[in-house]
């Protein structure tokens, strides 16, 4: 299946002048190439109309992208469409150049039946006032326009199309020199299917913040732990924010957050334990900016990944070895660090297996057994809190390395269960 994205406008409310409004940057990548890559990496082809300062968008579009000129940008965005008639065959995906869409809302809306417009309700994202609306009953669009006073959709400018509706359009061509799309919209006999995950129109340059402010909120992943979700990302997203506009490689992020490892484990061995506590916390707010920068770069690499994965379980092992320094060298002691080490060690790989095993995300499957506080950002918390509490009262050491001991393996002990149950259905 193709999608068409229509980047031909002046983008007049946004008054840039060098550049047409998709090729504009939000954080770090053109407004249009993050569309574009989305659609690729869901195995769509892409065809661009392009017109308004076109040589610009040329200059930024990768080359398997099919890019059309439409010459006659005065006689509305539907001529756009007519362009790329003949490039355009079954169902293809029609996508406004100027519009923000995360991956899940594009996933979800290749799930809607054919000649379907993608709708949504109100949200903080969306300028009413602005936006174009649809008024819909039993899930057939009755109108659209901007102006309608009666509505209870609003549109998000994706599309899902057959190639019957190049008759609709040639029809209103014949009768008109300027179609908008919405035109085509109200003569055809379209649906509607809701779509609630994140989007938005870029309009003015007010709505860059926006902008940004939607993909950083789009950056969670779902196995996440606690302190991730709720302390970690609050931090992580605000240092990448200010970081994703510089030329900064996320590998670079991997490493410096493992050099804060070994700085962390250097202060308890030094027996400066809050500095140790802190570095540790601090190396795990970073440990979510490379991943995090990398996504919004369009740059992820399984060679990232894989570095990341190293990194981060050499920087555990440093701390704990440094945390262990300041306890006394008998069975016990030796024990939990043995037991802490490797909870810590296979915690992570635990997930991978299972996933390249049973194809699926462990956590889909984890029940209650995801709230035993095991994750890496969790086990950093903790060691954050002994080096904290251990600066007045040092067996909170111990029984940090004590906690994540008897945690990280009772979560073990909890997806061998799992696996074995799986293996069984």
């Amino acid at each position: 299946m193709k999608a068409i994205i229509l980047a031909a406008g002046k983008g007049k409310r946004f008054n840039e002048k060098e550049i047409p409004k998709p090729a504009v940057n939000v954080c770090g990548v053109p407004l249009i190439l993050r569309n574009i890559f989305f659609l690729k990496k869901l195995g769509l082809d892409v065809v661009v109309v392009g017109g308004h300062k076109f040589d610009r968008l040329r200059e930024i579009l990768p080359e398997d992208v099919e890019l059309i000129k439409n010459n006659s940008i005065e006689r509305g965005n539907a001529f756009s469409v007519l362009c790329a008639q003949n490039k355009l065959k079954g169902r293809f995906l029609v996508l406004m150049g100027d519009h923000v869409y995360t991956e899940e809302f594009l996933r979800k809306t290749l799930n809607a039946p054919a000649n379907s417009a993608i709708v949504c309700k109100e949200s903080d994202l969306i300028h009413t006032d602005e936006a174009t609306k649809i008024l819909a009953r039993e899930g057939k669009i009755l109108d659209i326009g901007k102006e309608i006073e009666e509505w209870n959709y609003i549109d998000t400018g994706a599309f899902l199309c057959e190639d019957s509706i190049f008759k609709t359009l040639n029809d209103l061509f014949c009768e008109e020199n300027h179609v908008e799309w919405s035109d085509v919209i109200n003569r055809s006999d379209m649906n509607v299917y809701e779509n609630e995950e994140p989007w938005m129109d870029v309009d003015m340059k007010e709505d860059l913040k926006k902008a940004e402010d939607l993909l950083m909120r789009s950056l969670k992943k779902d196995e996440d732990g606690f302190i991730s979700r709720h302390i970690n990302r609050r931090f992580s997203r605000s240092i990448t924010k200010r970081l994703v506009n510089f030329n900064i490689e996320a590998n670079l992020i991997s490493i410096f957050s493992f050099l804060l490892c070994i700085a962390s484990s250097l202060f308890f061995y030094g027996k400066i334990l809050w500095i140790g506590g802190i570095l540790a916390q601090f190396s795990s707010v970073l440990d979510g900016c490379d991943g995090e920068i990398a996504r919004l770069k369009l740059k992820e690499s399984k060679f990232g990944g894989f570095l990341d994965s190293i990194l981060d379980r050499y920087g555990d092992a440093m701390i704990m070895l440094g945390m262990f320094s300041l306890l006394k060298f008998n069975f016990l002691n030796i024990s939990i660090l043995v037991a802490a080490l490797f909870g810590s060690l296979t915690i992570s790989s635990t997930a991978w297996r299972f996933e390249n095993d049973f194809k699926e995300k462990i956590h889909t499957h984890e029940g209650w057994i995801r709230y035993i506080p095991a994750k890496r950002d969790e086990r950093m918390f903790i060691i954050f809190l002994g080096g904290i509490l251990g600066t007045i009262w040092l067996p909170a050491i111990f029984w940090s390395l004590f906690i994540i001991a008897i945690l990280s393996n009772l979560r073990i002990i909890g997806r061998i269960l799992i696996a074995r149950k799986m293996r069984v259905a």
